[in-house]
């Protein structure tokens, strides 16, 4: 009788593993993107890793494709993402090009208290993630949120609301704005025509609660720390 149990705790204990996950993440790159040799990616899972990728500057691209590690663990079973997107994008500066980081008008800034707080817009959404006083992002629970901005144009820039940019340009964005709930969703910001002639409106966004939907979602702490203009962040991550 003792074997049995015994037994059925080893299969118990087998059979959770096989569907829990353990992921490591870390990254650094300077705020404006202009010393990609100093920048990197690293992403450490039960299927495939990377360690200290960096950024082709020739082509653009992350040398050791990065980038598709990092989104091999992006979604779970159930095909939701299993981290914030805010987060999960901020990791790919680590292998970016100086052009995304002033396309999408990346900031950050540590208050006298310690806190972190972080805002870029890409492929239309901004988002921001203010961290506690020790610079950490403890998740879930995490302070993310994002809001539908812009349109992401056929060149790869983004068109923003006059409602957040008074020219429409990323570089012009005031961010004061994008987070003020009293500036209502739902404002035209573009048509977009389909090539079978179909006509698209492109509108803001509500300010939304940045968390990960998959029911298996990762949970852990980032900590992360900007100085001289460097901002790094890494986790354990569990799911």
């Amino acid at each position: 009788m003792k074997r049995i149990i015994t037994a059925v705790v080893v299969s118990l204990v087998m059979a959770t593993s096989a569907f829990a996950a353990e992921l490591y993440v870390e990254a650094q790159f300077p705020i404006d993107g202009k010393a990609p040799a100093k920048s990197f990616l690293t992403v450490k899972g039960p299927g495939e890793s990377v360690t200290k990728d960096a950024v082709d500057v020739a082509t653009g691209a992350s040398k050791a494709k990065g980038t598709e590690v990092l989104n091999t663990y992006r979604v779970g079973a159930d095909k939701k993402n299993t981290l914030p997107a805010g987060l999960q994008s901020l990791l790919k500066y680590g292998v970016s090009p100086e052009k995304y980081f002033s396309g999408d008008m990346l900031n950050a800034v540590k208050a006298k208290d310690g806190v972190i707080t972080i805002q870029y817009a890409h492929r239309g959404t901004a988002y921001i993630m203010v961290s506690d006083k020790k610079g950490q992002f403890t998740l879930p629970g995490a302070d993310c949120k994002l809001r539908k901005i812009a349109n992401l144009e056929a060149d790869g820039s983004q068109k923003v609301s006059t409602d957040f940019s008074p020219t429409g340009k990323v570089a012009d964005i005031v961010w004061a704005k994008v987070w003020d709930a009293s500036i209502a969703d739902g404002n035209l910001i573009t048509t977009v025509t389909a090539a079978d002639g179909k006509v698209t409106e492109v509108k803001t966004g509500k300010i939304v609660v940045d968390v990960a939907p998959s029911a298996t979602p990762f949970i852990g702490v980032f900590k992360t720390s900007l100085k001289d203009n460097f901002f790094t962040m890494k986790a354990d991550l569990k799911n």
